[in-house]
């Protein structure tokens, strides 16, 4: 029988090879820490553990089944999820190459703030419903009935830890002086790469709704 500590270590492993998977999550990462700031790329880290941590709850309260019946607000999910990040990756798409250039040149980033890099990360997460399918399959395989409930909710949090310490530890990276000045050269391309992806992403999300 596996004991509960390997159970942690595997929830451990799979959550991190989850986040280091590149996708939505870290697109808006990249994004905004090149766009902005080191600061700017944590606070999204820790929007994105914020809404990871929505759908820890929901799992751990029994409520995901409830909400993948209701039709209408699973479907509130999936198209909201979908639209907020064709809106975004629409954004990065059009960013104008010239307000880099100036940044460059004054070595100054364009601001965004604490509050919006917190709810872009939040918002990305929460209405992405894969987040909580992603749960549902990694908690069914480790959580029974009569396990202690403090071990639920150590699991739970070490998801959600998993992914605020990964995205941040991105954000840190990207933001190491040698990296950091390669990347600022090409920001413009890079934003605008990312912003492809969180649209081919939503379009994938839209077609596979229409189709369902």
């Amino acid at each position: 029988m596996v004991s509960y500590f390997d159970s942690w270590l595997m929830i451990l492993s799979a959550s991190l090879l989850g986040s280091m998977i590149p996708g939505i999550s870290f697109a808006l990462v990249l994004r905004n820490t090149l766009k902005s700031s080191r600061a700017t790329g944590i606070w999204t880290a820790f929007g994105l553990a914020m809404g990871m941590s929505i759908y820890a709850l929901i799992v751990l309260l029994g409520l995901a089944i409830f909400i993948m019946h209701n039709t209408v607000l699973s479907n509130f999910i999936r198209w909201g999820g979908a639209a907020y990040l064709a809106y975004i990756g629409i954004g990065c798409i059009l960013t104008k190459k010239k307000k880099h250039k100036t940044a460059i040149l004054k070595n100054e980033n364009l601001v965004i703030s604490a509050k919006k890099a917190l709810g872009m990360g939040f918002l990305t997460n929460l209405l992405n419903p894969k987040v909580m399918l992603f749960f549902l399959a990694l908690f069914t395989q480790f959580i029974h009935p009569d396990m202690p409930a403090t071990l639920e909710w150590v699991y739970g949090l070490t998801i959600v830890l998993v992914e605020f310490l990964w995205f941040s530890f991105v954000a840190i990276l990207l933001t190491h002086p040698v990296l950091h000045h390669k990347f600022q050269r090409s920001s413009h391309w890079i934003e605008r790469c990312s912003g492809v992806i969180l649209l081919l992403i939503s379009t994938n999300l839209i077609v596979g709704q229409l189709l369902s």
